[in-house]
């Protein structure tokens, strides 16, 4: 099982409908969910979300995406990063990690997440 992840907060995961899936705000404005591989989530979380409060990881089998992954370098990072060109069913996510930032706000991995 190949793991993809994706950092969002608790309220926007509850808040999925399941019979239409997760449609976080880059779907429609960029067409694509963003996601991570493992080496890439620690720094996603603390260039772009650092501070966030109630965050989560979702862990994301990529064999069981409904929607096409494709691993591209969208904005000149030299880095391939998995994006999912449709909605994220939540029968994908095999689990739902808890990723509290610190209080000078800077993420750190949580144990387990692999």
């Amino acid at each position: 099982m190949a793991l993809i992840y994706h950092m969002t907060t608790k309220q926007a995961w509850a808040a999925v409908d399941p019979a239409v899936g997760y449609q976080p705000p880059s779907l429609s404005s960029e067409g694509f969910i963003h996601l991570s591989t493992l080496d890439q989530i620690l720094g996603t979380a603390n260039n772009i979300y650092y501070g966030q409060k109630d965050s989560i990881i979702l862990c994301v089998d990529e064999s069981r995406v409904e929607a096409k992954v494709v691993y591209e370098d969208c904005y000149e990072t030299q880095q391939d990063f998995p994006h999912i060109y449709g909605p994220l069913m939540p029968s994908a996510v095999v689990k739902v990690v808890d990723f509290p930032c610190a209080a000078d706000g800077s993420f750190t991995l949580p144990a387990g997440l692999a």
